[in-house]
């Protein structure tokens, strides 16, 4: 039987939800221990199993909390002291709950924006060092890559007018204004600027070039690279040299040594065209540019016409190279379309 307990001490626990108060109300007009079916008359609920399992199970729930006492096959009020107790034994637990779940809220959030500031910090730092690498190519593509470029195509112009001359005419007489490279010396600065112009500005733009590619070989572990360039851009350099050697030509040795000549000391910058004029005027000097005077001598002769076509070949290759690695335009039609356009620099 189910009954309610004397009310003499403080209020009952806090309010039920409305199923739950409805029974207590039972209890209350009862005021005697009662059976689940004696309460589940007065709500109208059946008697049947099917109708009684639900206020059962209202009824364990309000036991469990001690708000009814359970005595032999009734359900009771429980005594407003323990109702008293358990009600803040209850509270004590929730409170308890939100303290952690408000402190396992806390400890996430945490743990998330550590993440968040260390994944930031990350892809932050990788953009900046992309960005530094970009720089960085950037500023080797300006010291090596762009000079070399220029050079392999001012030089392949050069000596492509001085093999269509020869196709045409059998020779390039622009160029032939010494028999050998001794008879430079005693020259004024006119002649240099005048009559041997051709002749001696295609050698110091040859010079240039050595020196260009004596910087990319000096220089070529810090250079920067797609994957496979590096490798082909030594061997396209390497073509080159093989090419003006070829035949007798221009000594492999001696490339980089008269490309270094075209460097003004300590600066460490070219020679402008004058300087190098200059250069040629003293025999001491001159006589480590010879050869390469002498190769352009033969080439306007017509002399080792395969040689000056592999060379042709060879700095095509490079050309193209440099125009696909630096994103450019077609440095070799540029030239010519350029010397074509107008009138046009004979020198």
């Amino acid at each position: 039987m189910l009954e309610l307990t004397a009310e003499d001490g403080p209020p009952p626990p806090e309010p039920l939800p409305p199923g739950y108060r409805e029974v207590l109300a039972v209890f209350e007009q009862a005021g005697d221990g009662l059976r689940t079916k004696d309460v589940c008359r007065p709500l109208g609920a059946g008697v049947k199993p099917r109708n009684t399992e639900g206020i059962r199970a209202k009824l364990k729930r309000l036991a469990s909390r001690g708000i009814l006492t359970e005595r032999a096959r009734t359900v009771h009020p429980a005594p407003a002291d323990a109702a008293r107790t358990n009600h803040r034994l209850n509270e004590s637990r929730f409170g308890k709950g939100v303290c952690v779940n408000t402190l396992m809220t806390a400890l996430v959030s945490a743990l998330t924006s550590g993440v968040v500031a260390i994944v930031t910090l990350l892809l932050s730092g990788r953009q900046q060092r992309r960005v530094d690498e970009r720089a960085e190519r950037e500023q080797l593509n300006v010291r090596y890559l762009n000079p070399l470029r220029w050079h392999a195509a001012e030089v392949h112009y050069r000596l492509s007018l001085i093999v269509a001359a020869v196709d045409e005419a059998g020779s390039y007489p622009p160029a032939l204004v010494v028999d050998e490279p001794h008879e430079i010396e005693g020259k004024q600065p006119d002649w240099f600027m005048g009559h041997g112009c051709a002749l001696i500005s295609s050698t110091y733009l040859t010079a240039c070039l050595f020196t260009q590619l004596m910087r990319v070989r000096d220089d070529f572990p810090f250079l920067r690279l797609a994957k496979g360039d590096d490798t082909k851009l030594a061997t396209l350099i390497l073509r080159v040299h093989i090419a003006f050697l070829s035949d007798g030509g221009v000594y492999y040795v001696t490339q980089p040594s008269i490309g270094s000549d075209a460097l003004l000391d300590p600066d460490g910058r070219l020679r402008s065209y004058r300087e190098f004029c200059e250069l040629l005027m003293d025999p001491a000097r001159r006589v480590w540019v010879d050869i390469l005077i002498r190769f352009h001598l033969e080439a306007a002769r017509g002399d080792s016409r395969a040689r000056a076509d592999r060379v042709l070949t060879a700095l095509r290759d490079l050309s193209d190279f440099l125009d696909k690695s630096l994103a450019g335009g077609a440095s070799l039609h540029a030239r010519w379309t350029a010397e074509t356009s107008g009138d046009g620099a004979r020198s």
